[in-house]
């Protein structure tokens, strides 16, 4: 097992919050070692994977505010399915209403 549930539907009920625990201790993020001078990265426990598409995603999302504001752009949101960043105002002056969606509830 790889992820402590999913959202697909597959999982019919919350694990326990031992379930939680113990997977958080066996796949934390303390688990993984940065090597600047190296420029690698090392997965401390056997059997941890890392999945780069939220992080290649949030950096994209990064990125792209930081290209706006280069280019003097005052207000933005950038949905990069899912990794949100905003900053300013709307257009009509209101603050930016992000929502979010219960994964559990079906439509």
């Amino acid at each position: 097992m790889d992820q402590i549930w999913k959202f697909n539907g597959s999982i019919t009920e919350m694990p326990s919050p031992e379930a939680v625990k113990n997977r958080l201790r066996e796949w934390g993020y303390k688990n993984i070692v940065l090597d600047n001078e190296r420029y690698t990265i090392f997965l401390a426990k056997e059997g941890m994977k890392i999945g780069f598409g939220s992080i290649g995603k949030g950096y994209a999302a990064d990125k792209a505010r930081e290209f706006r504001i280069s280019k003097g752009v005052k207000s933005v949101i950038i949905n990069a399915s899912g990794d949100m960043n905003t900053w300013g105002k709307q257009p009509d002056g209101k603050s930016w209403t992000i929502g979010v969606t219960n994964p559990l509830k079906k439509r």
